[in-house]
């Protein structure tokens, strides 16, 4: 009976061994790494777009964008510059003005700008136009600045303005006028 107790001691500590044999050749190759999935790129979901209440021409619909945009109302002027394009899906301005709502100011604008301090009488759409050569630009000109409000502007106020500051024309001064002989 001796040697059947060790042959079972030596059959237990053979299958010990092999067992812990087997588990560490698996930690050193590990396991196998399954091909991960390729997340597929979502197809975009389009928001359903709410009828108008009110029936406008496009051109009405921008006029009324702009005044949203001006104090800051994005998502009402969003719906009036979508109704515009459903009725003219060509309206340039349309378009344009829903372009830099929707694009990263900095891509759109660039990193490179200057300080400008807002005088009175200033408005977000004259720097744009005197700056950017376009009025219309005062809304990604308001994102690039995170202002909330483009109406909320006031003299004092420093905000950006992309690009290099244009030098100033020198105004020369009139000539005084001669004193007539009498």
């Amino acid at each position: 009976m001796n040697e059947v107790t060790s042959f079972r001691d030596f059959c237990k500590f053979l299958f010990i061994v092999i067992s812990v044999l087997a588990l560490s050749a698996c930690q050193l190759t590990g396991p196998k790494k399954e091909a991960q999935p390729v997340a597929m790129e979502p197809e975009p979901i389009e928001e359903a777009i709410p009828p108008p209440t009110d029936s406008l021409t496009p051109n009405q619909r921008v006029r009324k964008a702009l005044q949203h945009l001006q104090q800051g109302d994005y998502e009402n002027a969003r719906n009036q510059l979508n109704w515009a394009l459903m009725d003219d899906p060509d309206h340039k301005r349309a378009n344009h003005l829903l372009e830099q709502m929707d694009a990263d100011p900095i891509e759109y604008l660039g990193l490179k700008n200057f300080y400008y301090d807002v005088q009175p009488g200033d408005s977000l759409s004259l720097i744009a136009k005197n700056f950017l050569d376009d009025p219309y630009k005062f809304v990604i000109l308001a994102r690039y600045n995170d202002l909330d409000n483009p109406s909320k502007l006031a003299p004092g106020q420093r905000i950006r303005v992309p690009g290099v500051m244009r030098a100033k024309p020198k105004i020369k001064a009139k000539p005084k006028a001669k004193p007539k002989p009498d």
